[in-house]
């Protein structure tokens, strides 16, 4: 997987025009056991020659697994950030990435997950971001907490940039997640003991280290957060 060291654009960096913006367009889960998970006709937004659909993943019940590819449409996404948490076994173990690729045409596709082994579901949050710098992600991060300890992400993001945040775990019945400076667009128990979250904002001031955490309502068993920001073109 890749580091933030690796990713393009990440650092400091002149933000030019913009503004870029994340806008939320839906969840959906895969609740079976597989290697490879495939959402047809996924709704991913308005088609726009500025476009980058982003894909949110939770694969649970996978230790040390990892994504080999995430596809829309066809066409391979870039990974952004991607963190695996092993605490135990079946939905402890987890998988929790973003993924982006650039794509103008189309209201729906198909969205392939291909995991390195099996697992037993997959969770996806798409987002759109427009407006972006064509440097890529200008900053991620990402945290993962093999106990009841809420994982923490700061985020550095430039002026009329936006930020994306998404969230995995396990082990809390019913548990509902707080985040801190973005705005949640979605909180659900997908099973028993397994929760995600996913959210957004767009900034028009600088942010640095700035907390993006999401805190959880019950103490669990293990979890991820992760997030990404965009500078503006």
């Amino acid at each position: 997987m890749l580091g933030t060291s690796q990713l393009s654009g990440f650092g400091s960096r002149a933000a030019g025009g913009g503004p870029a913006t994340a806008t939320y367009i839906d969840e959906t889960d895969i609740l079976t056991g597989a290697t490879n998970y495939t959402f047809s006709g996924h709704a991913i937004g308005a088609a726009a020659a500025d476009r980058r659909v982003v894909v949110g993943v939770h694969l649970v019940g996978g230790a040390t697994q990892g994504v080999s590819s995430v596809t829309v449409g066809g066409q391979c996404c870039a990974e952004i950030v991607e963190k695996v948490l092993s605490v135990g076994s079946g939905a402890n173990e987890q998988t929790v990435g973003l993924y982006e690729v650039a794509l103008a045409a189309g209201t729906t596709a198909d969205i392939v997950v291909n995991g390195a082994r099996s697992s037993n579901g997959c969770y996806i949050g798409v987002w759109n971001v427009n407006g972006a710098s064509g440097a890529s992600v200008f900053n991620a991060s990402d945290d993962a907490a093999p106990s009841a300890a809420d994982p923490t992400i700061l985020m550095d993001c430039n002026a009329n940039g936006c930020v994306i945040t998404f969230s995995g775990n396990a082990g809390g019945s019913g548990s509902t997640h707080t985040w801190s400076n973005v705005t949640e667009r979605f909180d659900l128990v997908a099973e028993v003991n397994t929760a995600k979250s996913g959210a957004d904002a767009d900034f028009g001031a600088t942010q640095s280290s700035l907390d993006c955490s999401a805190a959880w309502s019950d103490a669990l068993s293990g979890g991820v957060t992760i997030g990404a920001s965009w500078s503006p073109s």
